[in-house]
C-alpha cells in the first residue's frame, strides 16, 4: 500500500491508509496520470471500471492505450487545450477488461510551482447504459420520452425560429424557462435576457459551422452561484426534412465545489515537493542572522552595546527576520484557495508575491533581477491627478494573476540559461526585468529578459497549445496557452515581442471600476 500511494508522501499529515481513504471517498473513478498518460495513482472506483481486481492493477497502465477510437487521446489533448488545462464531461469509448465502455472525463492538468505541466488528474463514471437507451432513441420515441423525463440532465429541442418542440423537467429547471408566459412565444423570449442572449450568439456559431460542446455557464440567483455545462448542437431526423436545434444541460455545481477540493489537496501534496527548494530559501537568511549574531555577541564583550556598529547589527538583524517571515507566509499563500467570485486584484501585490517566491532562485541561477514600479509623478499623469494612487487594482484573480507571473518568469530563466549553452558562456551576466505601468484605463505588466529570444519557426504560433520551442522533455508548450487564456478571460492581453537581446512578455489588464 506504501508503495501504491508514494506520490502523495508529501502529504506529511495523512497515513497511507488515511490517503487511500481520502481517494477512495471521492465521487467518481479517481485516476493521475502523467504526460506520457501513465497511470500513477488511482482508487478502487477507477480499478474497478475498466475491469481491475484492485488498484495496483490499474497503475502504470498507459490510458491512451485503451481508447477504442485510434484520435481518442489525441482528442482529449485537444479539449485539454481549448478548455486552458481544464474538460468537463469528455465522453470516450474505451477498452475495458470485461469488452467496450463508454467514460465521462472530467479533468485538468496539474502544474509545479513554476507553472510547468506535470501531468493530468481528473474524475470519470461509466455511462455505457446511458449510451445504449439512446442509441434505441431514433426508433422509439416513446422510450425516449420516460427516458428524459426522469433523467438527471436537461434536453430541450426546438425548431430553427425558437419554438419549443421537447423539453424535460430537468432542461425546463435548469434554463429558467417562464412557464407564466404565453406558449405561442418562442423559447427564446422565455428566458433570461443573459441566457437569451448566450443561446442566440451559439446558434450564430452552429449556423457558421462551429462547435458549441461542453461549454459552462455560471448563473446567480440571490447571491448564490451555480453552474451548468451544456452542448449544443443541430438534430436532422430520418423522416424530416425540417432541422432542429437540440440543447443537452447539466447542473455541475457540486462537482465545481468537488474540483475546487480536489484543487487544494494537490495543493497540499504539492508543498513535499517545495519542501527543499523552501528550506534553502530559509536558510540563506538564517545563515546570514547566526554570522551576525556572532559578530555581535563578540563585539559585546569588548565595547558599549549602544554604540552604532550595535544599532546597524540590530538592524540587519531585523531585515533578515523580516525577510525570512515573508518566505513562509508566501509558502501558506501557497495553499490558498483560489475565489473565483473575487475577480480584481492588486498587480503590485501579485508581483510582491511572486518576487518573494523567485528572487532567491533567480540570484543562485546567476540571473541578475530588477524590478521597476511606477512613480508618483508618472501614476498621476495617467489619472490626471494629483492623489498617489499608485496601487491600483485590475481585473484579474490574484492566484491566476500570480500563477501568469510565475509562468513568464519561468520562461524567462529557461531562456537565459538555454542562451548561455547556445553560446557556451556559462557565466554570461542574465538579467531579468519586472516592470509595471499605468494608462488612464489599463495596467500593463513587462517581463524582459536578454535570453535565448523566440526561435522563428515558433514565433506565429507561441500561443497555441503544446507548442514549445524547449527541447523534448523540458516542455508541453501548455504555459503560455493556458497563461493567454487566463489572461484573455480577464479581458486583456497578452503579447510576446523578440527585442534586441532576448524577448518581452506584455501583460495589459483593464483597470478595475
Amino acid at each position: 500500500m506504501k508503495k501504491r500511494l508514494s506520490h502523495l508522501s508529501a502529504l506529511h499529515s495523512l497515513s497511507t491508509e488515511e490517503a487511500l481513504e481520502l481517494l477512495n471517498a471521492l465521487p467518481g473513478a479517481y485516476y493521475r496520470a502523467d504526460l506520457d498518460g501513465n497511470v500513477v495513482a488511482a482508487n478502487e472506483r477507477m480499478a474497478e471500471i475498466f475491469g481491475y481486481d484492485n488498484i495496483d492493477g490499474v497503475l502504470g497502465v498507459n490510458i491512451g492505450d485503451h481508447y477504442a477510437h485510434p484520435r481518442g487521446r489525441a482528442r482529449f489533448l485537444e479539449a485539454l487545450a481549448d478548455g486552458d488545462g481544464k474538460v468537463d464531461d469528455f465522453e470516450a469509448e474505451m477498452f475495458g477488461q470485461h469488452g467496450v465502455i463508454w467514460i465521462s472525463t472530467s479533468a485538468h492538468v496539474l502544474y509545479d510551482d513554476y507553472g510547468k505541466p506535470l501531468g493530468v488528474e481528473g474524475l470519470s463514471r461509466n455511462i455505457s447504459k446511458q449510451k445504449k437507451i439512446f442509441h434505441k432513441l431514433g426508433s422509439d420515441a416513446a422510450l425516449f420520452e420516460a427516458f428524459s423525463r426522469s433523467a438527471d440532465f436537461g434536453i430541450l429541442i426546438t425548431t430553427t425560429a425558437g419554438h419549443e418542440v421537447f423539453s424535460n423537467p430537468m432542461g425546463r429547471s435548469l434554463l429558467r424557462i417562464n412557464d407564466q408566459q404565453p406558449d405561442n412565444l418562442s423559447i427564446l423570449d422565455r428566458l433570461s435576457s443573459e441566457i437569451r442572449e448566450l443561446a442566440q450568439q451559439h446558434y450564430q456559431e452552429l449556423l457558421n459551422g462551429e462547435s458549441v460542446t461542453n461549454r459552462e455557464l455560471s448563473i446567480t440567483t440571490d447571491g448564490q452561484t451555480e453552474w451548468r455545462s451544456y452542448s449544443y448542437f443541430f438534430l436532422k431526423p430520418d423522416n424530416s426534412d425540417e432541422s432542429y436545434v437540440c440543447l443537452n444541460i447539466r447542473d455541475i455545481t457540486q462537482k465545481k465545489m468537488e474540483d475546487a477540493k480536489l484543487i487544494q489537496t494537490t495543493k497540499l501534496a504539492s508543498l513535499g515537493e517545495l519542501a527543499a527548494g523552501i528550506a534553502h530559501e530559509i536558510n540563506q537568511p538564517l545563515n546570514t542572522i547566526a554570522l551576525v549574531l556572532a559578530n555581535l555577541t563578540n563585539h559585546l564583550k569588548r565595547t558599549d552595546a549602544t554604540d552604532e556598529k550595535t544599532k546597524e547589527s540590530l538592524e540587519k538583524i531585523k531585515a533578515q527576520v523580516s525577510r525570512t517571515g515573508n518566505i513562509v507566509r508566501q509558502l501558506l499563500l501557497f495553499g490558498r484557495e483560489a475565489d473565483d467570485s473575487n475577480q480584481h486584484c492588486s498587480p503590485i501585490e501579485a508581483i510582491n508575491n511572486i518576487v518573494q517566491m523567485t528572487e532567491q532562485t533567480l540570484n543562485v541561477d546567476g540571473i541578475e533581477f530588477e524590478l521597476q514600479f511606477p512613480s508618483t509623478e508618472e501614476q498621476a499623469d495617467s489619472t490626471n491627478s494629483d492623489k498617489n494612487n499608485t496601487d491600483r487594482e485590475v481585473t484579474c484573480n490574484l492566484i491566476k494573476l500570480e500563477q501568469v507571473l510565475m509562468n513568464l518568469i519561468g520562461n524567462a530563466k529557461d531562456a537565459i540559461k538555454e542562451h548561455r549553452r547556445n553560446i557556451d558562456s556559462p557565466r554570461y551576466n542574465g538579467k531579468l526585468l519586472l516592470s509595471l505601468a499605468y494608462t488612464p484605463t489599463h495596467a500593463q505588466i513587462s517581463v524582459q529578459d536578454n535570453g535565448a529570444g523566440i526561435a522563428p519557426s515558433v514565433k506565429d504560433k507561441i500561443m497555441e497549445p503544446f507548442v514549445t520551442s524547449k527541447p523534448i522533455g523540458a516542455g508541453t508548450g501548455l504555459g503560455l496557452s493556458v497563461s493567454h487564456g487566463i489572461i484573455s478571460s480577464a479581458g486583456g492581453s497578452l503579447e510576446l515581442f523578440n527585442c534586441e537581446q532576448g524577448v518581452r512578455a506584455d501583460v495589459v489588464l483593464p483597470l478595475y471600476q
